[in-house]
Parts: structure tokens; C-alpha cells; sequence
């Protein structure tokens, strides 16, 4: 909050479980890695882990400099729980 008066916003997005090649670059075995990923696609609501795109659709969101707004803003991004703010989601959701 010290640095909101300076213009400096800080924001942090906690995406939940996302598609990535990090489980198979890890050297599991792909059994193992399909498993993983049906475990947690199944704690998500929407039954289905995260796209790289999505979460880098929030990022670019908070981000862009018209975004003067969120400041010390921390959202979970996991298709679950709730986000930081409804008033945020719903202008972003109508740009």
C-alpha cells in the first residue's frame, strides 16, 4: 500500500493446476502424469486443468496500463473459490 500513492500497483495471480509439459519434463511416467493431471482436473469445478492462455489472458489484464484500478490484488485463478474482487471481474468481463 506504501507505494499505491507513487503509482506502483502490485498484483499476484495464483493459477491452479494448469496444462503444461512440467509433469513429464519432471521424468514421470506418462501413466503416472495422466494420472496427476485427472486428480486434479477433478478439484476444479469446471472438471479441467487450465490453459497457458487463459491465465495469460489475466495476467495482460492487470498488466495493461488502462488497468489503473487493482492494486495489491491477489486472485486465484483455478475455475474454483472466489476471485479478489466481483466489481474487477465483471469490468474485465465487459472489455
Amino acid at each position: 500500500m506504501e507505494l499505491a500513492g507513487d503509482g506502483v500497483r502490485v498484483n499476484a495471480l495464483e493459477p491452479g493446476p494448469t496444462e503444461s509439459q512440467a509433469l513429464a519434463a519432471a521424468g514421470l511416467p506418462v501413466t503416472v502424469v495422466a494420472q496427476i493431471e485427472l486428480d486434479e482436473a477433478a478439484r476444479v469445478p469446471l472438471g479441467r486443468r487450465g490453459e497457458p492462455e487463459e491465465v495469460a489472458t489475466w495476467i495482460l489484464r492487470l498488466a495493461d496500463p488502462a488497468a489503473t484500478w487493482p492494486h495489491l490484488a491477489r486472485g486465484r485463478a483455478c475455475g474454483k473459490g472466489r476471485m479478489f474482487c466481483s466489481a474487477l471481474l465483471n469490468a474485465m468481463s465487459n472489455s
